[in-house]
């Protein structure tokens, strides 16, 4: 008997391969364990939950940060999307001032970050691990943290494009930190300064004058 033709117009189904199921399963399982308060979780603790070999994690995300990765990213494309969204807006009208672009960037993080406990316990990885905090600014921040990074050179005018570029990373730096910080802590932890005074302090230190003359040509 022939098999039944699909129908005009009728989409199938993507198919799934066993390789597909097990990447899903580790991330799944990385992420009900990071939700669940560990901050920490051994490989052999999450392929144990998922149910697969160790060599899986290894085969789908080269390491333990390349997972990290994997499950940050995921979760990040629709806060992304916002911190797109509220830049766009920032710029439509008018020439905005820094402590706009830095809101910009600052609110839909902290906004969303606190209500999801997998983004919170993997904020307390990240805090704890500088390799990870290394790899998350390198990989994971772009392209945002790029458009972040455009945007406030193209307002600090007042100063040569070696110190523009300098104060920018010095402020990216503080920027990471207090999320990652605050997500880890809570704002309710009288460590955490309250962002609000954070977007200005950074602003403050972009608007400064210029230090280059004072210093000599190098800016150093």
């Amino acid at each position: 008997m022939a098999d039944s033709p699909i129908a005009a117009g009728a989409v199938a189904a993507p198919l799934v391969t066993d390789s597909d199921d097990t990447k899903e399963r580790i991330l799944a399982a990385a992420e009900a364990m990071f939700g669940a308060g560990d901050a920490q979780p051994s490989l052999r603790a999450i392929t144990g939950a998922a149910g697969v070999s160790a060599g899986a994690v290894h085969y789908h995300f080269g390491s333990r940060e390349g997972l990290l990765r994997s499950l940050i990213l995921r979760r990040m494309v629709g806060i992304q999307a916002k911190q797109n969204e509220r830049l766009d807006r920032a710029f439509r009208a008018h020439e905005p001032a820094l402590e706009e672009v830095l809101d910009a960037f600052f609110e839909p993080l902290l906004s969303e970050v606190p209500k999801d406990p997998v983004l919170r316990g993997m904020a307390a990885a990240i805090v704890g691990d500088l390799e990870v905090v290394r790899d998350f600014r390198a990989n994971l921040a772009d392209p945002i943290v790029g458009r972040l990074r455009q945007a406030l050179l193209g307002l600090l005018t007042h100063l040569r494009p070696d110190e523009s570029s300098r104060r920018v990373e010095i402020a990216m730096g503080v920027a990471s930190q207090h999320i990652h910080i605050r997500a880890a802590l809570g704002e309710d932890d009288p460590f955490v300064p309250r962002t609000t005074d954070v977007i200005a302090f950074i602003a403050a230190g972009l608007r400064a004058p210029s230090t280059s003359e004072k210093n000599g040509k190098d800016g150093t």
